[in-house]
Parts: structure tokens; sequence; C-alpha cells
């Protein structure tokens, strides 16, 4: 049976305290080869001591203020960051769907990015193929999927993307806001289609700032604030916690 288990998972990371935006720890043995003092690297703390089991039938609803670590946790759960500290045990298939639309290879064609997409989810160019049908028919993009993805619009990148990423079947989901792909028809389209891949799925973790989709779609969730959990357990309680300002 699938599962998650966090055990005091943590992640830091360096950012420069003269500058915006966040550096790679890298950077700090750079300046170091050229003198530069360390002082001009903070070290910040994105979550602090995480520790819960996710189960089969799990459906998470991780909520909190932007900056709560949400996002990083998700991060971790996909496989993108590895923690700084504690333990992370996974056991079961992953698919993601982060930043949607990163990742298109503008020079290829729909139908080659449908393929390059899923051999890098661990599928076969056969079984990526055979997807071909079922996609050309959700996305409506007809010859655009013969053409550069670089021809298409932005609405047109995020239903490829979007058609891709959810015809992947997996354990294990992690969704991260990505409802919104289109006009209110095909948005209609997009959840009965993300509805299916979630039945299928054995658990889910998902981030909405739209509490009516954490209730269609979650049972349980988690809590987090500035980097730590303060709840885990009845979806409903949880939300009640957040509305209260935590």
């Amino acid at each position: 049976m699938p599962f998650i288990k966090l055990d005091e998972v943590s992640l830091d990371y360096f950012f420069y305290a003269n500058r915006r935006g966040l550096k790679k720890t890298a950077l700090q043995s750079v300046l170091k080869l050229f003198g530069k003092k360390e002082e001009a690297f903070l070290l910040r703390r994105a979550l602090d001591g995480i520790s819960a089991t996710f189960s089969s039938g799990d459906r998470i609803a991780l909520i909190g203020k932007n900056g709560s670590g949400k996002s990083t946790l998700l991060r971790i759960l996909s496989g993108i960051y590895p923690p700084s500290s504690g333990a992370l045990e996974v056991s079961g298939s992953v698919s993601s769907l982060l930043d949607i639309g990163i990742g298109l290879n503008v020079d290829a064609t729909g139908y080659e990015n449908i393929v390059l997409m899923g051999v890098l989810q661990g599928k076969t160019k056969r079984e990526m193929r055979a997807k071909f049908e079922e996609i050309e028919e959700f996305t409506e993009l007809k010859e655009y999927l013969k053409m550069p993805v670089r021809t298409y619009s932005s609405g047109m990148r995020l239903r490829l993307a979007f058609a891709i990423a959810t015809s992947i079947e997996s354990d294990i989901l992690v969704i991260d806001e990505v409802i919104g792909v289109g006009d209110s028809a095909f948005m209609e389209k997009a959840q009965k289609r993300l509805q299916n891949l979630i039945h299928k799925s054995q658990i889910l973790i998902l981030t909405s700032h739209s509490p009516e989709i954490l209730q269609q779609f979650c049972n349980k969730s988690m809590v987090l604030k500035e980097g730590k959990c303060i709840f885990f357990g009845p979806l409903e309680e949880g939300i009640a916690l957040y509305d209260k300002g935590a």
C-alpha cells in the first residue's frame, strides 16, 4: 500500500542579505573563493520539523497563508527538494502538477511534447503515443498539436500541459493550484478530468486558495504556519482553524 512518512522534516535555504530573491548555497562557496564575507548570506528555515503519515485513502488539503511553506512541502514530497534534516519515506509512484506549463519544449510540437513529458515521468514512448487520441479530444487543439508550442497562446500551452500531466496516473498525486486552465466551459472539463485522476490515485496532497475546491476533493487537512505544522486532522477543523487567523 502506498504511504508517505515525514519524520521531523525541515528545509533550510540561504538568501543573500544584500539582494532580493533566493541564492543557491553554491554561491556561498564562490564568495569564499573571492574573499567575500559569509555574513552576506543568511539562513532561513522554510519548513520546521514536519511529522505526519499519509496513508491510502487520505486526501490532504495543505492550508496556510502565503509563505507558510505549502509549496515547499509539495516540492519535497515530489522529490524536487531534498530535506535539510529529518527523514522522508515514500512508498508508491508519485506524479505532480506544480508550476503547470513549465517544462514544455517550445520548439517541439504538441505531439512531441506529449512524448517528452511522459518519458520524463518514467513512461515509455509507446505508452505516451497511446494517449494522443484522448489528449487531442480533451485539449481541442486539433492541428495545432502538429505545430511547435512556441506558436501557441498561453492558454493553449496550459491546456496541453494540463492534459499531459493529468494523463499520467500514479499512486500519489501532488497538486499546487492548477485548477484554472481556461474559460468556464473548459474549466468544467478540466475539473471533471482532474476529479477522475484523483479518484484513481490512492493519496492526494492538494493546496488551493478555494475552500470549495478543498471541500470537494479532500477529507483531511494540514495547517502550516511559518513553516510549522500546527494542525493535522479532519478537513473542516483545519479550515475553521485557518479562518480564525492561524
